[in-house]
């Protein structure tokens, strides 16, 4: 198992987690852009749903990801929301219509479930950088895919 952590606070991945995190995409919905049974039938009836443009970097993280890696969603310091990772699937046609494409009209076809979600991870980013020895002004800029750290016995240390 490993984390997977990702920076989402500016707009566009804020409104990106509200649209398809935080409000769930329906398994009919899917099935409109999918027509992958095996990818179907794996599938909830409502899923949580995440994605990464296809560029050399990010199809290499999607590719290394594996079901029950933790996904760490990151805004102003701090991990939001926690997230167990499901299933993987691409689909250009059902990220555009979740969320649209950016300004080079790229999409974040690479997608993944989500599953288990909370909004009180069990990690914090400074935890994070001192476990794995990051300096303490490193800000992620991208996604950040490491090998497990077990979460603070006691959450309070990190305040």
């Amino acid at each position: 198992m490993k984390l997977l952590l990702l920076p989402a606070s500016s707009k566009i991945p804020l409104e990106h987690f509200n649209d398809s995190v935080k409000n769930t995409i329906s398994i009919e919905k899917i099935k409109e852009f999918v027509n992958d049974e095996v990818v179907i039938s794996n599938l909830d009836q409502s899923n949580s749903l995440w994605g990464f443009k296809k560029t050399e970097i990010l199809e290499r993280i999607w590719n290394s990801i594996n079901e029950n890696d933790i996904a760490l969603f990151l805004s102003k310091g701090e991990f939001y929301y926690q997230a167990s990772i499901g299933k993987k699937f691409a689909s250009e046609s059902l990220a555009k219509e979740i969320w649209g494409t950016d300004k080079d009209d790229k999409s974040w076809e690479l997608i993944f479930t989500l599953k288990n979600g909370s909004q009180n991870p069990e990690f914090t980013w400074d935890y994070i950088k001192k476990e794995k020895g990051y300096k303490k002004n490193d800000r992620l800029q991208g996604p950040r895919y490491i090998d497990y750290i077990h979460p603070p016995a006691n959450t309070d240390i990190n305040k």
